[in-house]
């Protein structure tokens, strides 16, 4: 078989945290010097960088930054596959250096550019991929859910406390709930119940957060951790739990709803075995099973109150760990898509 070089477009990497800078991170680990598929350069800033580096067969976008230099691109390079891989919040934001006042038109703008320039878009979920049809994509989808890495060697440490161990990992920023997540964790404090929420991140409402469990000593908060020490914290927990919910936000003008298109943080949880506990929102019902965890509500602080003191009175149990969502079978399934291109 013939060998492919790719290159990847890189929109943020490590040090900075989050899903694009870990897929980022990933992807250059698992194919540099692949014997088929490999890595040949990773273009952070100008894409006029690739003319100095041999031809290339593939280019895989890790995002939207190149999107008004894609069409240029396609036409320097007809012959290329393109490769791009989204969660969907930021297409359908449709953020734009030419700015236009109509969030509308900037919408059509990222469509019409998407719909020329690629020939295969990465998804996460098969809600991602209904928000995109409905918005007019009509590339083909391959979809590809996980994005963990191994949990096989994090075991459980010795915990002291008998109190029942609630951990949510999440940036601190609106549609994620934490002000909900707390506010809950609160009035369960006032009726008298022991347990331990511990949360990790940081971002915008983190001080917020802090403020609104002021008077809670039942809730620590860890601040910015890394990847490591997250999945440690999944494996103590006796139950992971993310409220994530649809937030519309204001663009200028506009509006759209930000949600979690798979959510890698509940993937993480269930990888490690631990119960999980998340909004009733977007992709969850796609990987939150009966036999995984509970959705409840994002929207009503009755209900998260209730869905908690009813697992605080019965708590689960630990379930078995599973690699099924690991980084080595998301790129197995790149491997699988690149062969079919490679043979065509």
């Amino acid at each position: 078989m013939k060998i492919c070089p790719q290159i990847l477009f890189a929109d943020r990497l490590p040090p900075l945290v989050g899903g694009v800078e870990m897929h980022a991170d990933a992807f250059i680990e698992y194919f540099k010097g692949h014997p088929i598929y490999p890595l040949d350069a990773v273009v952070e800033t100008s894409w006029k960088d690739i003319e100095s580096i041999r031809a290339p067969s593939i280019l895989f976008f890790n995002g939207g930054r190149w999107i008004e230099e894609m069409p240029l691109i396609r036409r320097r390079y007809p012959c290329l596959t393109i490769v791009y891989r989204t969660g969907g919040n930021e297409i359908i934001k449709a953020p734009l250096n030419r700015f236009s006042d109509s969030h509308q038109m900037r919408q059509n703008f990222w469509i019409e550019n998407l719909n020329s320039t690629v020939d295969h878009m990465i998804t996460n979920s098969a809600f991602t991929e209904s928000r995109l049809r409905n918005l007019g994509l009509i590339i083909p989808f391959v979809r590809c859910v996980g994005g963990v890495g191994s949990v096989s060697s994090t075991p459980k440490q010795t915990r002291t406390s008998k109190a029942l161990l609630f951990f949510s990992a999440a940036r601190f920023v609106p549609y994620k709930n934490h002000l909900l997540l707390i506010a809950a964790f609160n009035e369960l404090y006032r009726r008298g119940k022991e347990f331990s929420l511990v949360l990790a991140g940081d971002g915008p409402l983190f001080e917020e957060a802090q403020t609104a469990a002021r008077d809670n000593p039942q809730i620590t908060f860890l601040g910015r951790c890394s990847n490591h020490e997250i999945l440690q914290q999944m494996v103590n927990a006796d139950v992971y739990i993310q409220l994530s919910s649809d937030f519309e936000t204001k663009v200028p003008g506009g509006k759209y709803n930000h949600t979690e298109g798979m959510g890698r943080s509940i993937l993480e949880a269930i990888s490690v075995g631990t119960y999980v506990v998340a909004g009733d929102c977007s992709a969850f019902e796609e990987i939150v099973t009966k036999e995984r965890g509970e959705l409840i509500s994002p929207n009503s602080l009755s209900k998260v109150v209730g869905a908690l003191e009813g697992i605080l009175n019965s708590p689960p149990k630990k379930g078995a760990p599973t690699d099924q969502f690991e980084w080595k079978y998301v790129f197995k399934r790149y491997e699988s898509l690149y062969e079919s291109l490679n043979h065509h």
